[in-house]
């Protein structure tokens, strides 16, 4: 069983942040989950929402601005009282800085289904030139990002992002995915047994809380992804 850092360490360190990634892999946490939209000028940049309002001094669509711009950004803004800035990194540079990550959900973000083909067809290009560590799970809760994913090459590990979907299984497995990646609050013993049965994986997110831990793990999912990594490191198998 896995602990997976959400954004990084998204209530230890600003989210989606190389401080933030580096802050838990400095406490000994190798699993992670992160956001990637893209750029104006069409890089992959890991950032949760679709403006930089909330976690940046700036304003702005994401894919308004080029990577060169996002990254002047002071990104440490999503953390209260977090004392130095911080930079949104693209994929490329936050694997590079990274290199002892062993486990990445990259979770495809669009908000139409124009940007959601764009950013599939990038995070397919990204990966048949690049060779991260580890292993690699495309994830979405954006389903025309699956879709499109799954058409290019149906070696890539996929994970279909669900919360409200009331089959979720059969979502999850109409993408081909290997991945149920489950609301913690939809997490229940007779889900996960019926996903293992059909041979999915299942990840759950976003639990912070010792009692939704404890429960989580009697349900025997796979993989919990947290905001406090290092908190439950010690819960790892």
């Amino acid at each position: 069983m896995l602990i997976i850092g959400h954004r990084g360490a998204r209530n230890e360190a600003p989210e989606n942040t190389l401080t933030g990634f580096r802050h838990a892999i400095d406490q000994g946490v190798r699993h992670f989950e992160l956001d990637l939209r893209l750029s104006q000028d069409h890089q992959l940049v890991v950032i949760h929402d679709s403006t930089v309002n909330r976690t940046t001094n700036g304003q702005g669509r994401v894919a308004a601005h080029t990577y060169d711009q996002l990254r002047m950004l002071d990104a440490r803004h999503g953390l209260k009282g977090w004392p130095q800035s911080a930079q949104i990194p693209s994929l490329s540079s936050l694997v590079e800085a990274c290199p002892e990550i062993e486990h990445l959900q990259l979770e495809l973000k669009a908000d139409n289904r124009a940007e959601a083909y764009a950013v599939a067809e990038a995070a397919h290009q990204w990966l048949a030139h690049h060779q991260p560590r580890g292993d690699v799970v495309i994830t979405s809760g954006v389903w025309h990002c699956l879709d499109y994913i799954q058409g290019l090459d149906r070696s890539y590990r996929l994970g279909a992002v669900i919360e409200h979907h009331p089959h979720p299984l059969r979502l999850a497995q109409s993408f081909n995915c290997q991945l149920l990646v489950l609301y913690h609050k939809r997490c229940n013993p007779t889900l996960v047994a019926e996903a293992k049965t059909n041979q999915l994986e299942v990840s759950t997110w976003t639990v912070n809380e010792a009692e939704d831990i404890q429960r989580v793990l009697d349900c025997k999912v796979d993989s919990i992804i947290t905001d406090w990594p290092t908190r439950y490191l010690h819960l790892e198998t």
